[in-house]
């Protein structure tokens, strides 16, 4: 249901960079990010179902679904519906994936969105591209959608050679890690748990 909904609103985007109606625009339309880039909207609305598990709202997510499937909601219904639950649950919203709002230098203390995309697109990687087999994320949102949506968001960074992930992991030690009195905290469904410790180390006590 996840996958098609992705699929949908994927169409949606196809129509809306066509110049055609579309779901999106009539969502974003009186909005800060009623320019909001099309590939940028795929990023958020995917987002939705991922912090919602990776936040602890799986149970509140799949009951949601089964209910609109329940009705034989429309694909619309369930654009709707998820957009709606976006905001009032995982508090997934479009200008926290906006590039036109994250590249703003006004020091925002309600938003993580510019330096957490900075640190990604610089140090991290881990670009979120659908997968082969079990695409639960739109096909627009491929390899190359990323370095440019980091050039559009920090405009004049070269992405030629970043992110540096594996200097990164060099430099904070990777498994490695030469500390003590460390805590990891791990949530079983965090995605983010596989870059991370994950077992007990007594070296780091």
């Amino acid at each position: 249901m996840i996958k098609q909904s992705n699929d949908w609103v994927t169409e949606q985007g196809r129509l809306r960079d066509a110049g055609q109606p579309n779901a999106i625009d009539p969502f974003l339309k009186g909005t800060i990010s009623e320019g909001m880039n099309t590939g940028d909207f795929m990023y958020y609305y995917a987002d939705i179902f991922v912090e919602s598990v990776q936040y602890g709202n799986r149970t509140t997510l799949c009951d949601t679904l089964q209910n609109l499937a329940a009705t034989g909601a429309s694909q619309l219904d369930i654009f709707n519906a998820m957009t709606k639950f976006g905001t009032d649950v995982p508090d997934v919203n479009p200008p926290d994936y906006d590039a036109n709002i994250i590249k703003k230098t006004v020091i925002d203390p309600f938003s993580a969105s510019r330096p957490w995309t900075y640190q990604y697109c610089t140090e991290y990687g881990w670009f979120q591209t659908p997968s082969q087999l079990h695409p639960m994320r739109s096909e627009m949102l491929q390899l190359s959608y990323w370095p440019e949506m980091c050039q559009r968001c920090f405009p004049g960074l070269d992405m030629t050679n970043l992110p540096r992930a594996l200097q990164s992991t060099i430099d904070q030690g990777g498994f490695d890690i030469q500390s003590t009195n460390t805590f990891f905290t791990n949530g079983a469904e965090d995605p983010w748990q596989w870059a991370t410790q994950r077992k007990t180390r007594p070296a780091l006590d």
